[in-house]
């Protein structure tokens, strides 16, 4: 699936969009073919009806204003249609159709283009200040149940419509949950330069893996819990591992699966949520990557949850590596950026809370090394190292970034010959914690 986005409907689509609407009349799609071929009779009108229906005008007494968008591609072809309604105003809305209602042209669809319709429209959801959204289905439609289900959709019950006697399915979608932060943060961010992107970043991943290289053999069956864009996951399949890589974000996850295209490798990427490994059967994991829960779960007993069901997965004896992002460490690195910051009681809460709390869209935990250790033996992991992965490097990063490789190579040895010292782990933007399941 290429690059698609949303757009308001517009007079210069017309071929794009009538070709939609013959796709649903080839493919003898009665219900989305008569929704739209009114457009057939007077396009332009049908634009302008569109427009007015999201600014409320024009609109019977009992009709809500609904915003409709057009999925289209780099091609300009008109791929699906979304419909958000501003408000649910009757027992029918509230119960039966919801505040979303979106399809996708028949050629079209099982491409994934599901998903992120409705993915996108969320944004708009965002925009317009509805914080929590219905979206419905017939009970017999499994795909967009997943459809539902993938972009954080939480099953409420099944409905019958007295008028049609279909049951539907009845999901709502909390647009302030930490997922949906967590998704949306991701969507802006390029994750997948992050541990390359100059000499800096690269110190963590140099450090991680040199360690982790210490337990981790040719040939183990390895979990990544929140693999981002899969850089360990790939380091570990290169070097012979079998790697199921699990990720909440589908634009990871997306990433992955094109580089796996490109590659022969014994890994598998999936969407998935670090707090229900479900999927997965007891002990059958020699090892645990959990490199990214742990910079947002806000809430200690989604921490605590998210490491025992690592664990549960993990064989007996295996190796399990918890990354975190030190609260110390980002509370100094966020002052020598700017000053001001000092006096940002937001900012002066990350001490105490983990948590920056005057920012609604903040998706990320601080933590400490006494914290991770606690967790971890509350949970009877045995320790075997707890290591700084980046040490100074952030706060010196300009520095650093202007060594030669000569001196870039001194630093390094430096950094591993005092990263294990507990007395500096404080001081690291970025830290590792390794343990082993008893």
């Amino acid at each position: 699936m290429g690059e698609v986005f949303l757009i308001e409907p517009s007079k210069n689509y017309r071929e794009e969009f009538i070709s939609m609407i013959r796709d649903y009349e080839k493919h003898e799609d009665e219900e989305y073919f008569n929704l739209y071929k009114e457009a057939l009779e007077d396009f332009d009108k049908y634009v302008d009806k569109l427009l007015n229906n999201s600014k409320g005008i024009g609109l019977p007494k009992d009709r809500v204003a609904s915003s409709t968008y057009w999925l289209v591609n780099k091609n300009s072809d008109v791929l699906g249609v979304i419909r958000i309604r501003h408000e649910l105003n009757s027992e029918f809305l509230r119960n039966i159709i919801g505040h979303i209602g979106y399809d996708i042209s028949p050629s079209n669809r099982r491409k994934g283009y599901g998903e992120t319709i409705l993915r996108l429209g969320l944004e708009k959801v965002k925009e317009m200040n509805i914080s929590n959204v219905l979206v419905t289905c017939k009970s017999d439609n499994h795909a967009s149940s997943k459809v539902i289900e993938k972009n954080n959709g939480v099953f409420e019950c099944e409905i019958v419509d007295s008028e049609s006697n279909n049951i539907y399915r009845k999901y709502w979608i909390n647009m302030n949950s930490l997922e949906v932060k967590i998704k949306k943060y991701y969507e802006s961010y390029d994750e997948d330069s992050r541990l390359i992107k100059d000499k800096s970043h690269s110190i963590e991943f140099i450090t991680t893996t040199k360690y982790l290289d210490r337990y981790i053999s040719k040939g183990d069956k390895v979990l990544e819990v929140g693999a981002g864009t899969g850089k360990y996951s790939f380091y570990f399949a290169e070097n012979g591992c079998d790697v199921t890589a699990l990720e909440l974000s589908e634009k990871h996850v997306e990433i992955m699966k094109n580089k796996l295209n490109d590659n022969i490798f014994n890994m598998e990427a999936v969407q998935g949520n670090a707090l229900d490994l479900s999927r997965f059967e007891d002990e059958i994991y020699d090892s645990i990557l959990c490199l990214g829960p742990m910079y947002h779960l806000t809430k200690e007993e989604d921490r605590t949850k998210c490491i025992k069901e690592c664990l549960r997965v993990l064989k007996p004896g295996g190796f399990i590596a918890i990354a975190y992002i030190s609260k110390f460490a980002h509370f100094t690195d966020m002052v020598k950026r700017n000053k001001d910051d000092i006096n940002d009681r937001g900012l002066q809460s990350i001490v105490k809370t983990g948590v920056e709390s005057n920012d609604p869209n903040s998706c990320f935990y601080f933590s400490t090394y006494d914290d991770i250790e606690k967790l971890m033996n509350d949970n009877e992991v045995q320790k075997t190292l707890h290591i700084a992965t980046d040490g100074i490097s952030d706060m010196l990063r300009d520095s650093v970034n202007d060594f030669t490789n000569e001196e870039f190579n001194l630093w390094m040895q430096y950094h591993l010959d005092t990263c294990e010292n507990p007395n500096l782990i404080g001081y690291s933007k970025h830290c590792l914690y390794i343990g082993r399941k008893n």
